[in-house]
């Protein structure tokens, strides 16, 4: 599934943009912008389900680590009280028991560390597809004004046709797909745009205090 996903994600944003929004002058701009960005929408709604599902396995093993912790602390004073009674056998079985322990943490913190590493991969899949989708909404808007209607149903139809064929090519996807977006779907947008505006007013703030510096 990952790497499926990170093919798709590569295509998505490898794809050749400009000569989508070229060849769209001879057919119908509109259906290849919703198409374009139906694509997109698809793969962010795919990521973001796996991304979903990673942070809820991350929660799982931070929990399982938690416990390990306890487990470990609650052993080393059982540990230390079998030693106070002379109980060496007691003492050795908790010993033991905390080195099974740490041996099942350190497994446990190298799966929390890939858990983290694909967390933020897949948020920037979603990042990047995002900048992707602007980009290819801020072409078509650029090529709207010039863009030439196609008259007549039949021929509006074969050029949308050879517009979408074209289109499956350059992006390597398949038959388009009905997204399934919901009201969270586009809220998550919203929330990504406004965190993505924080983000370059704060760069911006960085690099004004850099530059007064350097005056």
């Amino acid at each position: 599934m990952k790497d499926t996903i990170t093919q798709r994600v590569s295509r998505i944003i490898a794809g050749n943009m400009h000569a989508l929004v070229d060849m769209a002058e001879n057919a119908n701009p509109k259906a290849m912008q919703q198409q374009a960005i139906r694509e997109i929408d698809n793969a962010v709604t795919e990521v973001r389900t796996e991304l979903g599902k990673e942070k809820v396995e991350l929660h799982a093993i931070t929990k399982r680590i938690a416990e390990a912790k306890t487990d470990h602390a609650e052993l080393l004073q059982q540990i230390e009280t079998a030693v106070r009674e002379e109980r060496d056998d007691l003492a050795e079985a908790g010993i033991a028991r905390q080195m099974d322990i740490e041996v099942q943490r350190g497994v446990l913190e190298e799966a929390r560390s890939l858990s983290e590493a694909d967390i933020k991969k897949y948020q920037g899949y979603v990042d990047a597809m995002l900048a992707r989708k602007r980009e290819i909404e801020e072409a078509f808007a650029q090529k709207e004004a010039a863009a030439k209607e196609v008259h007549g149903s039949g021929t509006a139809k074969a050029a949308v046709d050879r517009a979408e064929n074209a289109y499956n090519r350059i992006m390597g996807g398949g038959a388009p797909v009905t997204p399934q977006r919901s009201d969270d779907e586009a809220a998550l947008d919203e929330l990504a745009e406004l965190d993505r505006k924080s983000r370059i007013q704060s760069r911006l703030s960085a690099l004004k205090s850099t530059m007064k510096r350097h005056d």
